[in-house]
């Protein structure tokens, strides 16, 4: 195998059985007031978990274009 500069470890996920949450839950969908209270918070600490890694330290400080990211995104929104 050659060594690429590009290439990087990666994982592979098994698809979960679940209902995906989005604007209009599906009509047969059930839960408490309290159900969606903690599924609202768990969201929120997971993102914030996920905000809290140090992405150079586990190795993805190669990826992607983070110098000029604001930048590079505004003028996006703005041509189009």
């Amino acid at each position: 195998m050659t060594n690429r500069s590009w290439a990087h470890p990666f994982y592979l996920m098994k698809p979960i059985r679940g209902i995906i949450l989005r604007k209009d839950p599906p009509p047969d969908l059930q839960f408490s007031a309290d159900t969606a209270r903690r599924l609202s918070e768990s969201l929120i600490d997971n993102l914030a978990g996920l905000h809290r890694i140090d992405y150079g330290s586990v190795g993805l400080a190669d990826v992607g274009k983070p110098q000029g990211y604001l930048e590079r995104q505004v003028r996006g929104w703005i041509e189009r």
